[in-house]
């Protein structure tokens, strides 16, 4: 029944240009350390550089780094991000 107790639900994300203007806000699918999937409402470019805030328990991490693609499920889309060094 639901989720299981000590499953945390998901970090959120802030994605920002290199500006540091807002571009969206989403959910983090999935991260290592080359980089992260992504789920938001808006599709970036791919190669597009950006800044990625995940909003986790233990605070707010930021990351550079480059849209590599992006694949949509028909109102949602999901991206793939590689960490910039």
């Amino acid at each position: 029944m639901g989720r299981d107790a000590q499953e945390a639900p998901p970090a959120s994300v802030q994605v920002r240009d290199t500006q540091e203007r807002l571009l969206a806000v989403g959910t983090l699918v999935d991260a290592d350390t080359g980089g992260a999937q992504i789920e938001i409402d808006t599709a970036l470019g791919q190669g597009q550089l950006v800044v990625l805030t995940v909003l986790g328990a233990a605070g707010p991490e930021r990351f550079q780094a480059e849209v590599r693609w992006v694949s949509s499920d028909g109102c949602r889309f999901v991206h793939g991000l590689r960490f910039r060094k």
